[in-house]
C-alpha cells in the first residue's frame, strides 16, 4: 500500500526537499505553482509512489544565490529525476513552466508530462485590456483583499484574454489533446503508472484541484 502520509526527503545533496509517498520507486514527480509549496500536492498522492517538491526558494528548499529562470531550475531538477526511471512530471502553474523546460532540454528523463493550469502561450493576441471589473479584481488580489476563490469566479465571468498551453510549446516533449478529468479518472490514471504522451493545460485553477489530462494509454 505505501505510506499514506508524506515523509520529507532531502534531494540532490540537500539542495532539494520533497515530500515522498509509497515505499517504491517515485513514478510521479509534482511541481508546485509560484509562491506555493509541495503542500499543494498533499491531497491527491497519499498511496501512490510519488514525490511532491519544493523548488529551490520554496518550502523546505534553500533559495539559489541569483535569481533564476525556468531553465535553471529545470537543470537543478535534472539529478532529482536522473535517480528514477522515466517518472511522469506533474506541474502546476510555475511549476508547469519548469516542466516544460525539463521535457525540452532533458527529454530522456521523462515519462510523460502533465500539466494543469500552465500559462504559456495565448491562442490568440488580447483585443486591448482586459474588463475594469477583472482588473480591479486582480488589484485586490494582489493585496490579499480579494480572495483566490473570488479571483477565480471572476476570472471565469469576465472578458479577459485568456491563455492556453498550444502542443507547439512541447516540440520536444509530447502533444495530444487534454480531456478534463474527475479525481476518480485521476486516481486511475496514476495507478496505472502508464506513460501518456500528451500536453494540456486549464486556464483557472491556482492549486492543484481541477485537472486536465489524456486518457491512459
Amino acid at each position: 500500500m505505501g505510506y499514506s502520509c508524506e515523509v520529507l526527503t532531502s534531494l540532490a545533496d540537500g539542495r532539494i526537499w520533497a515530500d515522498r509517498y509509497g515505499d517504491g520507486e517515485p513514478s510521479i514527480i509534482a511541481l508546485h505553482g509560484w509562491g506555493r509549496s509541495r503542500h499543494d500536492w498533499s491531497p491527491v498522492l497519499p498511496h501512490r509512489n510519488a514525490l511532491a517538491v519544493d523548488l529551490p526558494g520554496f518550502g523546505a528548499s534553500p533559495a539559489p544565490d541569483t535569481a533564476w529562470t525556468t531553465a535553471e531550475y529545470a537543470d537543478a531538477l535534472a539529478p532529482v529525476l536522473a535517480a528514477y526511471t522515466s517518472p511522469v512530471l506533474v506541474g502546476h502553474s510555475f511549476g508547469g513552466r519548469v516542466a516544460v523546460q525539463v521535457a525540452a532540454r532533458h527529454p530522456g528523463l521523462l515519462g510523460g508530462v502533465l500539466l494543469t493550469g500552465v500559462p504559456l502561450l495565448r491562442n490568440e493576441a488580447p483585443s486591448g485590456k482586459p474588463a475594469f471589473r477583472y482588473r480591479s479584481a486582480r488589484w485586490l488580489n494582489r493585496r490579499g483583499i480579494l480572495s483566490d476563490d473570488r479571483m477565480d469566479s471572476c476570472a471565469s465571468t469576465t472578458d479577459r484574454p485568456t491563455t492556453r498551453l498550444r502542443p507547439a510549446c512541447c516540440a520536444a516533449s509530447w502533444s495530444t489533446p487534454s480531456t478534463r478529468t474527475t479525481a476518480t479518472s485521476w486516481s486511475a490514471w496514476t495507478s496505472s503508472v502508464c506513460r501518456p504522451r500528451w500536453c494540456g493545460a486549464s486556464t483557472t485553477p491556482r492549486r492543484p484541484s481541477r485537472w486536465h489530462a489524456a486518457p491512459a494509454t
